[in-house]
C-alpha cells in the first residue's frame, strides 16, 4: 500500500517515447515465439527492467506524492516568468534541431545566458539536461524515420550521425534494440491493434 499513490500517478501519465518503445519490443517478442534459451530470458528480463526503470522516471524525485494532498502554493521548480520563457525558447530550440548534433554552447549563445545558466534552469524547468531532452527528441525523430520506411543509413545522417555505426549503437542504447527492428515493431503494433467488431446484422423483422 505505501506504492500505491505512486502507482496512481504513473496511471495518470502519458508514457514516454522511450517507454513505448520498450513495450513494443516486449511485444513484438511475444508474437514472434522462439525457444526460451538463457540469451533470450536475458533479453526479455532486460527490457521489462527498461520499461520499469523509464516509467519510474516520471515520479519525482522525492517521492510520489499522494494524490489527495494539495499542492504548495509555491513550487521551489517554479522559475520567474522570463526565464521560464527562455526555457520554452530553450525546448523549441531543441525540438527544432533534433535533425542534427548540437552543442550546448550553441544553444547557450542563442539565448544570451551562460552554458551553466542554462543547464541549471532547464534542469528546474524540464526535469533534465538539455542534452537528454535534444538525445530524445533525435530518437524520436528517427524512429518516425524508420517507421516510415527509411533506411538506417539515410535515417542516420537525418537526424545528423555521420556515420551510420554510431547511430545505431545510440538507437539501440536509447530504446534497448537496434533501428532495424522499428519497421517490425510497427508492424507488430498494428497486428496488436484492436480491431473493431463486425456490426451485427439486425434479426429479420416478423
Amino acid at each position: 500500500m505505501r506504492h500505491a499513490s505512486g502507482v496512481r500517478l504513473l496511471a495518470c501519465r502519458p508514457a514516454s517515447a522511450a517507454a513505448l518503445a520498450h513495450a513494443r519490443a516486449l511485444a513484438w517478442q511475444a508474437v514472434h515465439p522462439a525457444p526460451d534459451t538463457p540469451g533470450r530470458l536475458l533479453a526479455l528480463h532486460a527490457g521489462a527492467l527498461a520499461l520499469l526503470h523509464e516509467q519510474l522516471r516520471l515520479l519525482p524525485a522525492s517521492g510520489p506524492t499522494p494524490l489527495s494532498a494539495a499542492p504548495p502554493a509555491e513550487s521551489p521548480r517554479l522559475l520567474r516568468p522570463q526565464e521560464a520563457a527562455r526555457m520554452e525558447q530553450a525546448r523549441r530550440w531543441l525540438l527544432a534541431h533534433a535533425h542534427e548534433s548540437i552543442s550546448i554552447r550553441r544553444l547557450a549563445d542563442e539565448l544570451h545566458m551562460s552554458e551553466s545558466r542554462l543547464r541549471r534552469s532547464f534542469r528546474q524547468a524540464w526535469g533534465g539536461s538539455p542534452q537528454d531532452f535534444h538525445t530524445r527528441a533525435r530518437m524520436a525523430l528517427a524512429l518516425r524515420h524508420l517507421q516510415a520506411g527509411c533506411r538506417v543509413t539515410k535515417t542516420a545522417w537525418r537526424v545528423g550521425y555521420g556515420q551510420p555505426g554510431n547511430f545505431s549503437q545510440a538507437f539501440t542504447r536509447h530504446f534497448g534494440y537496434p533501428p532495424s527492428q522499428a519497421r517490425c515493431l510497427k508492424d507488430c503494433e498494428q497486428i496488436l491493434r484492436p480491431r473493431p467488431r463486425p456490426a451485427e446484422s439486425a434479426p429479420p423483422s416478423a
